[in-house]
């Protein structure tokens, strides 16, 4: 049978060998689950002896081991352990004791990948219990449909038809950062697994559930394992805390009052810069040659998914050359949306001459000082596709990168993607009319100087693709960044920071840059007295926390829409 491709889900799954049925339990769960799918399995082990009984499973699964002297399974705890350990973009909280058709894991997937929500039960009905007898059986044929219930079982014996918020879980990384991960004050048994699904929905989170049952298997259960356990009223006062806060950012800055929080935020995102060459499993598995092979003459079909978005304004006569030559170059390679923005005291774009060309549109915004952010800003307006290109006006990209980005589009794991290594080629001036008769900008290479140093500086700006919602949930662009510097640098970080999924293409490709004059007056110049102050701004960013950065980031939600 060919296993069901799930390379881009990690199944985290915390235990405590309490007795022989939960290690027993956990063999059947771990069978089952690499015999139906491909996919990450992570298991985090507790003790209270400082003697992992579990260690052999490093060699084929993830495995993290904590000892707790207090002797009580702190299954929060061990849970945010095994986020910390994984990579892939969708986790799956996971109880060692229970199984799921495979079709209702698929379903949650599948949701949880198109976005539909944030967080997927791959259950709605009921959950049966399975009396151990049953264990053998499918063990042997992991064959769900082999349980039946005995005559002799009562029937809220075999099923539980309330409601039940644990055993399993689907998550998005993201998700997980913005719910401010497992609650580590709810230590033993209960009621752990509601508060953290009220919590994801407190912040925004939308929560699916899959039509179907789950599948308990009994097992011996200690006092641990229930209501009588020593933590349970402190659980229960945690979580009528929790429901007592008013707003995600109160929450928020109770969460960031714990020691064990602090430590998450930094630990999951501490790589000071975005982590741009990192993909997901899913990502590197495609191959560029599965895109369509594009004829010389055939344009990349962006139509219906990405708006290319080109915010200008005019400081010299080079810039207005060069505008149009970017366009004429987009509409001879791509299928798309084009939308200029122009911004000044006066209008110099002429429009008339790209009116009759598909998709495209103009918007003028009269303003005596030019925010290239605020005309970005603006400019989200007029986007309606799933995807938008920031396209600076001086700027082309290779048919390699045209169709690699294509590729990439199509993994809705993606939030933004930056198309081209890091690097600039700048095109001298007098090759401004070449570029009108050649159909891929990179014939002009052995033509061009590197801007950049890879070991000093890795671009961020010019060109970069961004999921439309993503870039709006996380604030947009900062209008505290004005003039040229540190905007292109900010906004990835910031995107980064909340939990958004950030690539650097695998290319070798640089980014072209039509070289021109700047007006020492205007907006690109480097030395403007803003610089500094741009420059400390940014640095100061990178000190939030997780928390601090939602907050920052509500604030120019607010500002901006």
């Amino acid at each position: 049978m060919k296993k069901i491709d799930l390379t881009d889900v990690t199944f985290c799954i915390p235990v405590h060998l309490d007795s022989i049925h939960r290690k027993q339990n956990l063999e059947l769960i771990l069978k089952f689950l690499r015999y139906y799918f491909d996919t990450n399995i992570a298991v985090g082990e507790i003790t209270y002896d400082s003697k992992p009984k579990l260690a052999h499973l490093q060699k084929d699964y993830m495995y993290v081991h904590y000892d707790n002297p207090e002797k009580f399974f702190h299954k929060t705890k061990l849970l945010n352990m095994l986020y910390l350990k994984t990579e892939t973009p969708y986790v799956f909280s996971y109880d060692c004791d229970v199984l799921f058709p495979p079709q209702q894991i698929v379903k949650c997937v599948t949701l949880l990948r198109k976005r539909i929500y944030d967080a997927c039960l791959p259950f709605r009905d009921y959950t049966i219990h399975v009396p151990r007898q049953f264990y053998k059986v499918i063990y042997e044929t992991l064959d769900l449909s082999r349980i039946k219930k005995p005559d002799d079982l009562a029937d809220n014996e075999w099923k539980n038809a309330s409601q039940v918020d644990g055993l399993a879980l689907g998550l998005t990384q993201k998700m997980i950062f913005r719910m401010g991960f497992e609650n580590e004050n709810f230590k033993s048994w209960g009621p752990e697994d509601s508060e953290r699904l009220y919590r994801i929905q407190f912040m925004g989170g939308k929560i699916g559930k899959v039509v179907g049952v789950g599948y308990h298997i009994n097992h011996f259960r200690g006092i641990q394992s229930t209501n009588r356990n020593a933590f349970f009223k402190q659980n229960e006062e945690e979580f009528k805390k929790i429901k007592s806060f008013k707003t995600p950012v109160s929450l928020t800055k109770y969460l960031e009052s714990f020691s064990w929080y602090r430590e998450l935020a930094k630990a999951k995102h501490n790589t000071n810069q975005p982590r741009l060459e990192i993909l997901h499993k899913e990502s590197e598995k495609r191959d560029v040659s599965e895109v369509k092979q594009q004829q010389r003459n055939e344009r990349f079909d962006f139509d219906d998914k990405v708006t290319f978005i080109s915010p200008f304004h005019y400081d010299t006569d080079d810039r207005l050359e060069n505008v149009n030559l970017s366009l004429d170059y987009l509409y001879k390679n791509v299928n798309a949306q084009i939308v200029v923005g122009e911004m000044g005291a006066d209008q110099y774009f002429e429009s008339d001459m790209h009116k009759n060309k598909s998709g495209f549109s103009y918007n003028f915004y009269k303003e005596d000082v030019f925010s290239k952010t605020k005309l970005i800003n603006n400019l989200i307006k007029e986007v309606y596709t799933e995807f938008f290109c920031l396209h600076d006006v001086d700027i082309f990209l290779t048919h390699s990168q045209f169709k690699e980005t294509l590729n990439y589009l199509d993994n809705t794991l993606i939030d933004a993607i930056i198309p081209y290594n890091g690097l600039y080629l700048e095109i001298p001036r007098h090759y401004k009319d070449v570029i009108s008769n050649i159909d891929d900008i990179k014939k002009l290479d052995e033509f061009c100087s590197y801007r950049f140093l890879k070991e000093h500086y890795l671009g961020t700006g010019a060109c970069i693709f961004f999921r439309r919602d993503s870039f709006i949930e996380s604030g947009m662009m900062n209008q505290f960044f004005k003039k040229w510097g540190q905007e292109d640098d900010e906004v990835v970080y910031r995107m980064f920071a909340l939990g958004n999924n950030i690539i650097r293409m695998k290319t070798n490709d640089p980014i072209h840059h039509l070289m021109h004059k700047i007006d020492k007056k205007g907006f690109g110049y480097q030395e403007h007295n803003l610089s500094n102050i741009q420059q400390e701004e940014l640095r100061r960013i990178k000190t939030f926390t997780y928390g601090e950065m939602r907050i920052y980031a509500n604030k120019l939600i607010k500002e901006n829409i």
